[in-house]
């Protein structure tokens, strides 16, 4: 519960940018990228 609190609050109050050098090549299921995701977030 308390997860889906902190990613409205983070998905509400701030600007997401993926960066670009990373590579979206995805792995098995759930569909994750490989290396994890990079993102820069600033707030609103």
């Amino acid at each position: 519960m308390e997860m889906k609190i902190i990613a409205a609050h983070l998905l509400r109050s701030y600007d997401w940018v993926i960066l670009l050098n990373d590579s979206l090549d995805t792995m098995g299921i759930p569909n994750r990228p490989t290396d994890g995701l990079q993102v820069r977030f600033k707030p609103r």
